[in-house]
C-alpha cells in the first residue's frame, strides 16, 4: 500500500494498494485519485498499464456493444496510433502469438465522487496507444487528446476517482478459435466470487426476554 501526494502536484493526493492470493493467476490493483482543490487539467487518467512496445505484437478487447473480441495489430503502426475501447469493456489484453502468452486486465469497479456534493459529469472512457511504449488508460478527463489540446478543464474541489483491476498474465489456447479462453475464465471467477456471511455463535444456554404488555390485546408495537 502507498499513499501521499503526487509529485510536483500538491493538488492531488494517490493511493495504490496490491493485493496478491496463493492458488489463483492474477492479482488486484485498487487505486484512487483525490483531487483536493478545484483544479483544471488538460489530461487525467488512471488504471493505465505500460509495457515496453516490442514486449507484445496486437491488443485487444471484448466489445460488450458488438460482443465481439476486437483485435488490432501493434508492431505494424505508427508511433501515437491510438484505439477507443469502451469504457465499460470486461477486458483487454496485450498478447503475441508467436511467443503464446499475453497480459490482460479485467474489470473490477470504477467511479467517481464528490465529497462537497457537486454534480460530476463526466464521459470518461478507455484507449490503448503505441510509441516507444505501448499501453492502455481511463481517460477520466482529457482535452488534451482532443481537436483542442490547448482547452483546460475544472475538476471540483474533492472529486475522488476510483479504480479496481485484476491483472492476468495468461498463455494463449491452443484452440485458435477461443484463443482468449484463460482471460474469459478468470473474468467470470473474479467478477463472480464466493460470498461469506459471518454470524454471531449462540450458546443454547442464552435466554430469550419475554415481552410483557401492559394491554394483552395490542402488541409491543401498537
Amino acid at each position: 500500500h502507498r499513499r501521499g501526494q503526487m509529485q510536483l502536484m500538491p493538488e492531488l493526493d494517490c493511493s495504490m494498494d496490491y493485493e496478491f492470493n496463493s492458488g489463483v493467476p492474477y492479482f488486484k490493483m485498487r487505486s484512487s485519485v483525490h483531487v483536493k482543490y478545484d483544479t483544471p487539467v488538460q489530461a487525467l487518467r488512471n488504471g493505465e498499464v505500460v509495457f515496453a512496445r516490442e514486449s507484445f505484437s496486437e491488443a485487444t478487447w471484448y466489445d460488450p456493444i458488438t460482443h465481439q473480441i476486437e483485435t488490432r495489430e501493434i508492431t505494424a503502426e505508427p508511433d501515437l496510433t491510438e484505439w477507443m475501447v469502451p469504457n465499460n469493456t470486461p477486458w483487454l489484453a496485450f498478447f503475441d502469438r508467436e511467443k503464446g502468452v499475453g497480459y490482460a486486465g479485467i474489470q473490477l469497479n470504477s467511479m467517481n465522487v464528490g465529497l462537497e456534493g457537486r454534480m460530476r459529469d463526466y464521459n470518461p472512457y478507455l484507449y490503448i496507444t503505441t510509441g516507444p511504449w505501448v499501453y492502455w488508460t481511463r481517460a477520466l478527463l482529457y482535452p488534451y487528446g482532443s481537436r483542442n489540446p490547448q482547452q483546460m478543464i475544472e475538476v471540483p474541489a474533492e472529486t475522488i476517482f476510483l479504480e479496481e483491476w485484476a491483472y492476468l498474465p495468461f498463455e494463449l489456447s491452443s484452440n485458435s478459435d477461443d484463443e482468449f479462453e484463460a482471460v474469459k475464465h478468470w473474468t467470470k471467477v473474479v467478477n463472480s466470487p464466493l460470498i461469506i456471511q459471518v454470524v454471531d455463535p449462540t450458546d443454547d444456554r442464552m435466554q430469550v426476554p419475554e415481552e410483557i404488555y401492559l394491554e394483552p390485546e395490542k402488541t409491543g408495537w401498537e
